[in-house]
């Protein structure tokens, strides 16, 4: 944070009113003085969400179900059954019919989530942009009231 060390406080009427010298001093200076808390906590930008593609995404979320059905395993896997019988096969079939069942679910849940901090994400943004463009005219007014009282800002 910047120190405004050209600037002092005036009483007008019996208002105390802060004064800049410089106009790069009025965004840090201003919030401190208005609400030194605030200044101080400010959060940073917004991060977007991460995206996985799609292979990771497939693969992170099976890789806790079904690990034989991770992306590098499945081509792998008609040789390593080659000799497995009928009902083998069928048992095998049926765990991986409940390993997409889940998986199923557990995408539904990544999607929610993801929409959820995609939804934050824009708030946080939008506040963002918000909070600038109050700093912006903020420095505007600062600028109009000391043209108007005879100030230099």
């Amino acid at each position: 944070m910047k120190t405004c060390i050209n600037s002092h406080f005036s009483h007008i009427q019996g208002e105390r009113r802060l004064i800049f010298q410089t106009p790069s001093e009025v965004p840090d200076a201003l919030e401190t003085a208005i609400n030194p808390q605030e200044a101080e906590t400010r959060d940073p930008p917004a991060l977007p969400p991460q995206i996985l593609s799609g292979k990771e995404m497939y693969d992170t979320l099976m890789r806790g179900i079904e690990p034989e059905l991770l992306s590098e395993n499945l081509p792998k896997l008609k040789e390593q059954y080659s000799n497995e019988t009928p009902e083998q096969q069928r048992e095998r079939g049926a765990r991986y019919d409940r390993a997409f069942a889940e998986y199923d679910k557990r995408f539904q849940v990544y999607v929610a989530e993801l929409h959820a901090k995609v939804v934050q994400y824009r708030k946080q943004a939008l506040h963002g942009i918000e909070e600038r463009d109050r700093h912006a005219e903020g420095i505007k007014m600062q600028e109009k009231l000391g043209s108007y009282f005879g100030t230099t800002t």
